[in-house]
Parts: structure tokens; C-alpha cells; sequence
């Protein structure tokens, strides 16, 4: 099972300020027996006064596992999202 996900990532800074980049590596699924895993890793980067949507971000969920929380942290900021699986096709 694959979870996927978009990260849409907005620079404001005006031409000739800084670039603005994610890195998704400390993204982290926790799984319900408990043990937490990583995204394939990416790196989601804007040009200035510009907006960028991912693309290919995706955690690969072992079989017979269920995730129960989506942790993302950025520059010490974390945002924990509870995920329900609902089985209906």
C-alpha cells in the first residue's frame, strides 16, 4: 500500500531575495503497531515570487499495516495529522 501526498509551496520573497526549499526527509507515517517511517525522499524548491506543487512524494506502507498519524516538522515547526484507513473501494 502507498500513501501520496502533495506539498504546494509558495516563495514570496520578491526577485532577488532567497530561495525557498523543503526537504521532506524528517516527514515520518506512524504505523498502529507503533514504528514510525520516512517518505521517499525529496526536495520540493520554488523560484521567487512563485508557487510549486510536488510531485512523487510517497510513503511505501508494509504489508498488514495500518497508518494512524502523518508527522511533518519544518524548521521546528510539526504539524501531526490523525489518518483513519477506510477500506471501501
Amino acid at each position: 500500500m502507498e500513501l501520496t501526498y502533495k506539498i504546494e509551496l509558495t516563495n514570496k520573497n520578491q526577485i532577488g531575495g532567497t530561495s525557498v526549499g523543503l526537504p521532506t526527509t524528517y516527514f515520518r507515517l506512524q504505523l498502529d503497531n507503533g514504528n514510525k517511517i520516512s517518505p521517499s525522499s525529496i526536495f520540493v524548491d520554488a523560484d521567487l515570487e512563485a508557487t510549486k506543487l510536488s510531485t512523487d512524494d510517497k510513503f511505501i506502507i508494509p504489508a498488514g499495516a495500518k497508518p494512524t498519524r502523518l508527522n511533518l516538522f519544518y524548521d521546528q515547526t510539526r504539524a501531526s495529522i490523525k489518518l483513519e484507513v477506510n477500506n471501501q473501494v
